[in-house]
């Protein structure tokens, strides 16, 4: 398997793929058994992640692909502004020259007479209502992922925009590279995770930014089915998914887990035709 597919794998997996690379994965998986097994493997993993149950109505490999073509074809007919994943939903609003400016990495910038348009433009199309927060100046220092299982931090990556957009995600034209995680952020996370692991949340995505004196600020936390194992292992060479499976086999055998699974999964076989 080529190192060019097994980015756009990891791309795929992570949900920061292109369509140009949903088709490429596509196409390629007509006639590969190998890669085709491999996904299976991986949509395992996020059924998990996600405490999904479909898998027992329909086979992994065919939903696999299935949710892999819907995706092929919603990146083609869905217009950016209405995406909030992947950078494709923020945006950078000033005021200069007498007028607010609103710049995103799909639409570009454009300009309003008032603060009204400005939130006309922004909420065109969304149920929720946006969320504004102080714009970092050193966004261009990269946007840093540092993936945590249960507590345990598995590694981190920058990524970076090609042409130096204040938006770095990969599925705009970030580049991902290893990165360090200092003893700040370290202490950042153990402050902070045990609260996700009280709600039941066992593996996040913690996402960094620099701010203008320097320091790497948490910009968000994700939790649930997050990206970054695939990217993770691809850019290390270390097997972050086998280190991910043997954890999920470890916590199933917990005995408040594998009671509380009996239980809902008897429930779901009792409610089955």
């Amino acid at each position: 398997m080529s190192e060019q597919l097994k980015e756009s794998m990891s791309a795929v997996f992570d949900d920061e793929a292109d369509a140009f690379e949903l088709r490429r994965v596509l196409d390629e998986a007509a006639g590969n058994e190998e890669l085709r097994d491999h996904w299976h493997r991986l949509q395992l993993m996020r059924d998990v992640m996600r405490n999904d149950d479909s898998h027992l109505r329909q086979s992994l490999r065919e939903r696999l692909f299935a949710e892999l073509e819907s995706e092929g074809h919603e990146e083609e007919t869905t217009p950016a502004l209405r995406s909030i994943e992947g950078g494709k939903g923020v945006f950078k609003i000033w005021y200069e020259s007498h007028q607010f400016k609103v710049d995103n990495a799909i639409a570009g910038t454009r300009s309003f007479e008032n603060f009204a348009a400005v939130m006309a433009y922004l909420t065109q199309g969304q149920v929720e209502p946006p969320l504004f927060c102080r714009f970092l100046n050193r966004t261009d220092a990269g946007d840093k992922r540092v993936v945590v299982v249960d507590g345990e931090i598995y590694g981190s990556y920058l990524r970076r925009s090609k042409r130096g957009h204040w938006v770095n995600n990969v599925s705009i034209d970030g580049e991902c590279t290893l990165a360090d995680i200092s003893t700040e952020e370290v202490a950042a996370i153990e402050a902070t995770v045990k609260h996700y692991q009280a709600m039941g949340l066992h593996t996040l995505g913690y996402d960094f930014l620099m701010d203008d004196d320097g320091t790497w600020r948490i910009s968000e936390i994700n939790a649930g089915n997050i990206g970054g194992f695939a990217r993770l292992e691809l850019l290390s060479g270390q097997p972050m998914m086998d280190r991910l499976i043997e954890w999920m086999m470890e916590f199933a055998q917990r005995p408040s887990v594998a009671s509380a699974s009996s239980e809902k999964f008897g429930a779901l076989a009792g409610a089955l035709p």
